[in-house]
């Protein structure tokens, strides 16, 4: 019993030991010292401006950082556009396989921009004008509410809205 105490004594003085020599080098990152730095640091701000990012925002640019890694990683496999998939409207999910040897046109979509009756009129014309053709036309039409907030509905509602147009 007494070498067992006298193993725990020692551990627990080498604990202490190691906390008192090397407890005061690990720190947390320092705060960011703007409200602004999440989003300069989303912008590519921790590249295109590292003296000042690195310094006052470098928790936003080692979170930032990290998720890029993340997002390379999980995108490593796609070599192109065949290899995507996406969901449609109803949650369907769509394998880009599919298009194969076919012409694609993607777009973004939004129900509230100023131009979404004359976009919607020239898809439905390109749609009409190939549609007896010997080759096949797809249009993928992606909603995008990233430009000025112009497409906030549901998918029911856009949908609706496509379908009305």
């Amino acid at each position: 019993k007494s070498a067992k105490r006298m193993i725990s004594a020692w551990k627990s003085s080498l604990l202490v030991l190691w906390t008192a020599v090397f407890g005061t080098m690990v720190q947390a990152a320092p705060a960011d010292q703007h409200e602004m730095c999440e989003e300069w640091a989303m912008k590519g701000e921790c590249e295109a401006n590292p003296n000042y990012m690195l310094v006052s925002c470098a928790t936003a640019c080692s979170k930032y950082s990290k998720a890029k890694e993340e997002i390379k990683k999980e995108v490593a496999h796609i070599q192109s556009f065949f290899d995507l998939k996406a969901n449609d409207i109803d949650g369907k999910e769509i394998d880009f396989h599919q298009f194969e040897n076919e012409i694609t046109v993607l777009t973004n979509v939004a129900s509230y921009c100023g131009r979404t009756d004359q976009h919607y009129k020239e898809l439905v014309k390109i749609h009409k004008q190939f549609q007896d053709a010997p080759f096949r036309v797809n249009i993928l039409a992606f909603p995008c509410n990233q430009f000025g907030k112009q497409e906030p509905g549901t998918a029911q509602e856009i949908k609706q809205f496509a379908e009305e147009h």
